[in-house]
């Protein structure tokens, strides 16, 4: 809790991803958009070109936009929800 602080997940060394919210939609949203970051990250690396860094205002224009949908991740939890009932409907709620 003392690392977490006030942010909302934590890259942990050599053991993977975390993150919190106030509702299991809410993490699940934030931590399946960190791993979709990462994943991005790798990828580019793995190129071997030169990180393009952006620059602050970009980087906080981002973050809110982010915040400004993150609805508690309910709207994402929804469509995940009907996903799964569509597509896999004797799984056990």
């Amino acid at each position: 809790v003392r690392d977490l602080g006030d942010n909302i997940g934590l890259i942990l060394q050599n053991h993977g991803l975390m993150t919190v919210g106030e509702t299991v939609a809410q993490t699940f949203y934030r931590i399946w958009y960190l791993e979709q970051a990462c994943r991005i990250q790798m990828s580019v690396q793995a190129t071997g070109a030169p990180m393009c860094i952006p620059s602050e205002d970009y980087v906080l224009r981002a973050r809110r936009q982010f915040e400004a949908y993150d609805d508690k991740g309910h709207l994402v939890w929804q469509a995940l929800r009907r996903k799964l009932d569509r597509e896999q409907p004797d799984y056990i709620r």
